[in-house]
């Protein structure tokens, strides 16, 4: 029995040491903060974003891009969507930082991991994944939801509106 109880304060002390307690300013009673490691954004500001969408039956855009922390976007329109085939290409610092300051915005952490449409209605589907930090959350966003929260459509938005390809390139003309 001494043995039984010994085991169950070892692990008590050992679950307790992985919380960090930190004093008030008032020196009042503690409270517990986060623990170091979990940050709720990566704190260099360095985001690879995986922004993928899906068609549908009504023939809605399908494409995916990949937003890298050095700014270069990996792009490939596959269907209804005004910008055909692989691209690469470089966004600004301030096209970056915007996309950034959404991914802060969410929360993304604290996000569900699915948000399901509406019964009966199929409008493509969004997969957004966000890696930081050797961290990573995965976003399935089936159109339309109902109960999306406005920081993943605004997030969603700024991803769309900052790397998505500004043109279509024409096609090489060809030597006589």
């Amino acid at each position: 029995m001494k043995i039984l109880i010994s085991v169950f304060l070892l692990l008590a002390m050992a679950s307790l040491s992985s919380c960090s307690i930190a004093p008030t300013a008032s020196g009042s009673a503690p409270e517990a903060t986060v623990p170091q490691g979990t940050p709720s954004v990566a704190p260099n500001g360095k985001f690879t974003i995986y922004y993928g969408r899906a068609s549908c039956p009504n023939n809605c855009p399908a494409y995916q891009m990949t937003i890298r922390p050095d700014r270069s976007v990996e792009y490939e329109g596959q269907e209804f969507t005004r910008v055909l085939g692989k691209r690469n290409y470089t966004i600004s610092a301030e096209a970056y930082r915007a996309i950034v300051d959404a991914v802060e915005m969410a929360k993304v952490e604290g996000l569900k991991d699915q948000y399901d449409n509406v019964p009966g209605r199929d409008e493509g589907t969004v997969t957004l994944r966000v890696s930081w930090d050797g961290k990573t959350k995965v976003i399935n966003h089936l159109l339309p939801s109902p109960d999306v929260p406005e920081e993943l459509t605004d997030l969603e938005k700024a991803i769309v509106e900052n790397a998505y390809p500004k043109e279509e390139r024409a096609p090489k003309a060809k030597s006589d």
